[in-house]
């Protein structure tokens, strides 16, 4: 048996934010830029503010016909990020008994993977509205050691 090295990357794109539950009155796209973005400002949250009043447009009664789209077209959640090693080595140690050392990081660049919208995060008349969920969606980076003896 040869010594073993191997990595494993995960890359995804993230899937579209759910539309807020009011059109917007100001024409624009919602999507920010990557300084402007924040985890407590994901997408631009006043294009849904009334520009006569200065505050944020009411939600349409419930069982009336939605006239806006469901999704955005460009705004997304972060993508998922993931990379995994492994080492191992074997040592010989009588005829057919060896002992393998084996060395393994689960998501060793420590990437968290925030998964969407916080509750509330779409609602127009919400304080946590265009805020991202801050709760980690994979698991953090762990190391694990093990000894496996083989005959």
């Amino acid at each position: 048996m040869a010594n073993q090295w191997q990595h494993h990357l995960s890359y995804q794109s993230g899937w579209a934010v759910p539309y807020p539950n009011a059109a917007q009155v100001t024409p624009g796209s919602a999507k920010l830029s990557g300084r402007e973005r924040t985890i407590d400002r994901w997408f631009n949250t006043s294009l849904r503010t009334n520009p006569a009043t200065g505050r944020p447009v009411s939600a349409p009664e419930p069982f009336t016909l939605r006239t806006f789209p469901t999704l955005f077209s460009d705004v997304r959640v972060p993508g998922y990020q993931n990379g995994d090693i492994s080492a191992s080595k074997y040592f010989p140690i009588y005829e057919q008994l060896r002992l393998q050392f084996r060395f393994e990081m689960v998501n060793a660049f420590n990437r968290p993977w925030l998964t969407g919208l916080i509750g509330g995060g779409n609602d127009v008349t919400n304080a946590n509205f265009g805020r991202l969920n801050f709760v980690q969606g994979n698991l953090p980076r762990f190391l694990k050691l093990g000894l496996h003896l083989y005959w």
